[in-house]
């Protein structure tokens, strides 16, 4: 995983992009699947939260 200081570089297949969300709506309203990290900082999925909106 890239660190904030790599900003400029492009995205490489592979990387993780995590993004905040402005609204939890967003969330439930786009996305049908939510992946579940192990912890913080983490790019390792866990599980899967489905969603209904």
């Amino acid at each position: 995983m890239r660190s904030a200081t790599d900003a400029a570089l492009p995205v490489a297949v592979g990387d993780v992009v995590a993004l905040g969300l402005s609204h939890p709506c967003t969330a439930f309203d786009k996305w049908r699947w939510i992946p579940v990290v192990e912890r913080a900082g983490s790019d390792v999925v866990v599980d899967l939260v489905r969603t209904w909106f």
